[in-house]
């Protein structure tokens, strides 16, 4: 709810590696902060949801984010083009003979995905030309991840107590973000202009310091009100180093 802040209109993130990494469930937890988890999740399988059906959902959502699971089977040609359009923050507009019907898709959002192959290894295997596409995405490997019994039962556990306790965190967030709306932006925008001199941010890395910088503000902002155990400081040296990976993967 606060990425529009950064002055961009959407980015994807994505989630990576194989099954049994708990892509899913990270999703899960995300759509629990804002409602039940089972009617937020969008099935990104070809049989899940159609190309129409993804951008009617992330207008409907508007400035939350669209969680979209397992883009694994989707054409890398139809990833390229979401990664172009969601970053224009408009849909199609229609016309009905010579008149326009009025209806137009907005957003400004942050859409999370999950696939169990790499989006970037699949749009640079598409074709020349990918670095647009691939500079509105940020794609993190899943792959250091406990998968023994004991941590299954564990996640079997936090599946289900998300599934009995969720949208408590997302109205208090709200709430704050409308009560103290220039305070946010301003701690976003220095967000932004921190990470881009720590970095060396170039001009057509915009989206990715917008992301990152938003997400940060964000968890810092739902650690303070304590609807989050999570300090997101810890990972600034991360985020900071994946900057720097994406680069070399491009």
């Amino acid at each position: 709810p606060i990425f529009h802040m950064t002055g961009h209109k959407g980015v994807l993130l994505t989630a990576s590696g194989d099954t049994g990494r708990g892509k899913t469930t990270l999703l899960e937890a995300g759509a629990s902060i804002w409602g039940d988890p089972d009617s937020m999740l969008v099935s990104g399988g070809q049989d899940g949801s159609t190309v129409n059906a993804w951008y009617s959902i992330i207008g409907t959502n508007h400035s939350l984010p669209m969680l979209w699971d397992d883009t694994t089977e989707r054409e890398p040609e139809e990833m390229k083009k979401f990664m172009l359009n969601i970053s224009q923050g408009k849909g199609k507009e229609r016309m009905h003979g010579n008149v326009h019907d009025g209806k137009v898709v907005t957003w400004e959002t942050i859409v999370q995905s999950s696939a169990n192959t790499d989006d970037v290894n699949r749009v640079m295997a598409s074709g020349k030309n990918v670095d647009p596409h691939l500079m509105r995405l940020i794609s993190v490997e899943f792959d250091n991840v406990d998968r023994s019994t004991e941590m299954k039962l564990k996640a079997d556990l936090f599946k289900r107590r998300i599934r009995d306790n969720f949208g408590h965190s997302g109205p208090i967030f709200i709430r704050y973000i409308v009560m103290n709306r220039e305070l946010v932006k301003a701690r976003v925008l220095a967000e932004m202009e921190k990470l881009d001199r720590a970095v060396s941010m170039e001009s057509q890395e915009r989206y990715w310091s917008a992301a990152i910088a938003s997400m940060m503000i964000g968890a810092e902002i739902a650690y303070e009100l304590g609807v989050s155990p999570y300090n997101p400081r810890l990972d600034e040296d991360f985020m900071k180093n994946h900057v720097r990976r994406m680069r070399v993967i491009h």
